[in-house]
């Protein structure tokens, strides 16, 4: 769904236009409205890096209360609103000026977009008569593509509806990020405050659908099957949504899998809970939850390369609310719809039907062998989340990703953090950040590598300014260990042989360097919770291979 809203009154017929606002006697900046508006709407936080366009609103915004987080770099700003937005569940904002900074966003801002990411991201331009001539300074086009809606305020019209329905629009199903251009002489007129809403801004009214012959096409399927699997991916995260899917499951005794944004929907002592769905994973069902014959996918992607690999042979349903996230060369069942009513209602149906025979594939647990020099880094994470069970983790796409979704059991979604289709690398340092801001009193634990840290090495010192308590595991193996993989040592991608635990110690992070098990568990015993602690993990440039055992 692409909206645009140009709050001007030459706006063409391509464009919906919101109504002018009042003109009364002027008490308030455009740039004080705008700081007072979001917080009425439940804001709190402010990522970005100041630039010259965006200074009126950064000094507005300061002043009226809101915490504004200053980065090191736009892309770590956009990756912490998107690790925020994920861990609470609500919409982050984020304040970016033009040209180059912008450019710097794209990469995050694309991945928001793909991970169905609520983020509403205010730009600061040159002047609203000025602003879309492309050869100006430092000045660039804004690919409004990489949103899911646009809002140009040129003039002072109806800001504050105009803001209100940015808000409301990045949060309604599918969320997205949403772009408010704001010209630097729109926020440094004059207006008049009018009738600032009051109260956290609510989701779009749900609208009322007849899902009847979708549910009936589900149910004709799984009769149908003699092997049936649910998937459940992050588009069908939303109110009751655990209790929906652990019940469903149950009712009808279906095995089922998680994508990684869904991690954490299926509670662990469910027996139909299979574990992750991935490329390169082996779920708790073994080989065998791949001979499934039937697969109803709510809210998950299901990538072709995946389906071709995995599941090839399946009968497959994919319900969700976009319809830009079906399989595109496989020929499946879409049903574009809300995941929520439509397992409302599968399961009313459920309940009242006879009770189902069910399936079990053969049960499969991850666990980590006895410790050799290629295990140190499972050893370590399965000791890192025996101390910290209920953390918060923010995760690299690197060697130690699957180790870290294998043997992690989130207790809620929102839990475990990645930027799941497009994989952006450095992702894992600001995510953590966002997600400590958002929850100060829960344990929030950074896991990257060094060619991720690289990528964002700047905001450690971010983390030593804000002085959080992040606490953050550094693999290194100095080599970008997947590509040398992917290319079977023709590319060889070796990095400087680096220690991160003496740049944490000059940005003046407490740090710690280990090279075994014992010296691992020491460190993460002296980390009281209070304050940043890096704690960098020396291993080998070697394959890491899936490290388990049959029970």
């Amino acid at each position: 769904m692409k909206v645009f809203f140009y709050l001007d009154v030459s706006c063409n017929r391509n464009h919906v236009l919101v109504s002018p606002g009042s003109r009364q006697k002027v008490n308030m900046r455009v740039s004080d409205l705008i700081s007072q508006l979001i917080i009425e709407l439940g804001q709190r936080h402010v990522f970005s890096l100041p630039g010259y366009f965006i200074i009126d609103l950064s000094m507005a915004m300061k002043s009226r209360g809101l915490d504004l987080i200053s980065f090191r770099h736009e892309a770590a700003a956009v990756m912490a609103a998107d690790g925020y937005s994920r861990s609470r569940g609500t919409v982050a904002t984020t304040l970016i000026n033009t040209g180059p900074s912008f450019m710097n966003a794209i990469g995050p801002l694309m991945a928001a977009k793909k991970d169905q990411i609520p983020i509403v991201t205010f730009v600061g331009v040159d002047e609203a008569s000025r602003y879309l001539d492309e050869g100006l300074f430092q000045t660039a086009p804004i690919p409004e593509a990489l949103f899911k809606a646009t809002v140009h305020l040129r003039k002072y019209s109806d800001i504050v509806g105009a803001i209100r329905q940015a808000y409301r629009l990045a949060a309604s199903p599918p969320g997205g990020p949403v772009l408010i251009v704001v010209p630097i002489d729109v926020a440094r007129r004059s207006t008049t405050p009018d009738a600032v809403p009051h109260g956290v801004l609510e989701g779009a009214p749900p609208t009322q659908v007849d899902y009847t012959p979708d549910i009936d096409h589900i149910e004709r399927k799984l009769s149908k099957s003699q092997r049936p699997l649910f998937v459940f991916g992050g588009g069908s995260l939303g109110p009751r949504s655990r209790d929906l899917a652990n019940a469903l499951t149950l009712t009808l005794k279906i095995p089922s899998l998680m994508t990684i944004h869904a991690l954490g929907l299926l509670e662990d002592d469910n027996p139909y809970n299979m574990g992750w769905i991935g490329t390169l994973n082996r779920s708790r069902g073994g080989s065998d939850i791949y001979g499934a014959d039937c697969i109803v996918a709510f809210g998950a992607r299901l990538s072709d390369r995946f389906i071709e690999s995995k599941f090839r042979n399946s009968d497959i349903t994919q319900v969700n609310i976009s319809p830009d996230h079906f399989a595109y060369n496989r020929q499946v069942s879409r049903i574009v719809g809300d995941c929520i009513p439509i397992m409302e209602k599968l399961l009313e149906r459920s309940e009242t039907a006879p009770p189902a025979e069910g399936w079990r594939p053969a049960p499969h647990r991850g666990s980590p062998e006895p410790e050799d020099t290629g295990n140190l880094l499972y050893r370590c994470i399965d000791t890192l989340y025996a101390a910290h069970r209920d953390a918060i983790v923010s995760c690299d796409d690197g060697t130690y990703t699957v180790p870290a979704i294998q043997l992690y059991n989130p207790m809620a979604p929102g839990r475990f953090l990645f930027s799941g289709n497009l994989a952006y690398g450095g992702y894992s340092l600001p995510a953590a950040v966002g997600a400590k801001l958002a929850n100060p009193e829960t344990t929030v634990v950074c896991i990257t590598g060094d060619g991720g840290l690289l990528a964002v090495l700047g905001e450690l010192s971010t983390v030593r300014a804000l002085n959080i308590g992040l606490l953050m595991i550094v693999f290194n193996n100095s080599s970008f260990l997947t590509i040398n993989q992917w290319s079977g040592g023709g590319l060889k991608a070796d990095l400087p042989d680096a220690r991160f635990s003496q740049i944490a110690t000059n940005f003046g992070i407490a740090a710690a360097c280990v090279g075994n098990l014992d010296a691992f568990r020491e460190a993460l015993d002296q980390w009281s919770g209070d304050a940043p602690l890096l704690i960098e993990v020396i291993i080998p440039p070697i394959a890491v291979t899936n490290h388990f055992t049959v029970e």
